[in-house]
């Protein structure tokens, strides 16, 4: 496959980003272990290896219009790909879908189908919720190694964290809120 060149920088404690340039966006993916540090004594299971996964694009040529790119796809799940290969077996992505412009569920729906496409080789297990809330839509999901020995306990500590997350998040005005994925 096909990928933009990126580049890695640790300069934050603890937490990596990823940089790649296309034609007409810069795009950041950062991995963030603070995101839920919150959280990690109540599910050990889903956060003392978790971290929380954000994905963003800035505008590098404002005249240029936004394309199908199926190079930055390839290049977000092959950075996803070498920040698992440094990591434990039981490593463990958060995620959730920016929704204050209304579009989480296309976002949702191009995340499945980068899983789906890149993940042939079912090296990886991706599991995703749709929450309902006062009539919006969220989108929250994690990825892991398929070899992670702690599938049921994620599986299972997810759907618990689930509901407590979205009780202080969803109750949160859009303003106070982290843009994500």
């Amino acid at each position: 496959m096909d990928f933009y060149t990126y580049s890695r920088d640790e300069e934050a404690a603890d937490q990596i980003s990823y940089f790649f340039l296309t034609e007409s966006h810069v795009y950041t993916v950062v991995f963030d272990p603070y995101q839920y540090a919150g959280y990690t004594e109540v599910y050990p299971h889903l956060l003392m290896n978790g971290v929380g996964l954000s994905f963003f694009r800035f505008d590098n040529n404002t005249l240029s219009q936004s394309r199908n790119d199926v190079k930055i796809a390839s290049t977000i799940c092959r950075i996803l790909q070498d920040y698992f290969a440094q990591q434990s077996e039981d490593a463990v992505l958060l995620y959730h879908c920016d929704h204050q412009d209304n579009r989480q569920k296309g976002r949702s729906l191009v995340f499945r189908k980068w899983y789906n496409t890149y993940n042939a080789e079912k090296i990886a297990v991706k599991r995703e919720v749709q929450v309902d809330y006062e009539g919006r839509q969220y989108f929250i999901g994690y990825i892991t190694k398929m070899s992670n020995p702690l599938l049921d306990e994620l599986s299972n500590e997810f759907d618990t964290f689930v509901m407590d997350i979205g009780r202080e998040s969803f109750n949160k005005p859009d303003s106070d809120q982290e843009t994500n994925q």
